[in-house]
């Protein structure tokens, strides 16, 4: 009976084992990373001043970090409030109450998302 119950303690040792190894990462990437760090000593890289985005209607030119923020997407809004990104106009007829966009006086009414009144 005691020689059982060992086997058993030990094969569920060793999937226990077998279950972390296979969730370790062996990649080394953070030290990898930081000795490249240490290499480059001062120098820095240039961040770049614009975005360029493509969509449905082609590739536009966008500033990393624009001035005016409008979103018209409705499933958008909660994602950007996380974010803490500050909108400029927002389809507030859609939205709903909850939302702190809608509260704030500073963010204009746009309308409707399909149609903003622009």
């Amino acid at each position: 009976m005691k020689k059982s119950m060992f086997l058993k303690f030990v094969g569920i040792i060793a999937v226990l084992t077998l279950m972390l190894v296979a969730c370790s990462d062996s990649s080394n990437k953070s030290n990898q990373e930081s000795k490249s760090n240490e290499d480059n000593g001062s120098k820095e890289v240039a961040k770049p001043a614009t975005v360029e985005i493509t969509d449905a209607h082609g590739t536009v030119t966008v500033p990393v970090n624009p001035k005016n923020v409008v979103a018209l997407n409705n499933r958008t809004f909660e994602t950007l409030a996380d974010w803490k990104i500050e909108l400029v106009a927002v389809p507030k007829d859609v939205m709903p109450a909850d939302s702190p966009y809608v509260k704030d006086d500073s963010v204009k009414n746009i309308g409707n998302h399909r149609e903003p009144n622009l």
